[in-house]
């Protein structure tokens, strides 16, 4: 599905606060553990347009990542 997504340092956090403000997200955070992308952590949601937002949090290693 396209979309854009922006790169956060605590998605956690970024979910709470967004959820707080009315935001509405497809499923909380979660973890990419089988995949290319693995320890890294992303949450969807939409914007007041419709449009399909992903926010993507990398891993703590990201020596790992890239």
């Amino acid at each position: 599905m396209p979309h854009i997504s922006f790169l956060v340092d605590n998605i956690d956090k970024t979910y709470e606060t967004l959820s707080e403000m009315g935001v509405t997200f497809t499923a909380p955070p979660m973890s990419c553990d089988n995949s290319t992308f693995e320890g890294a952590k992303t949450a969807y949601c939409y914007d007041p347009d419709g449009i399909f937002v992903e926010l993507f949090q990398i891993p703590v290693d990201t020596e790992k990542f890239y």
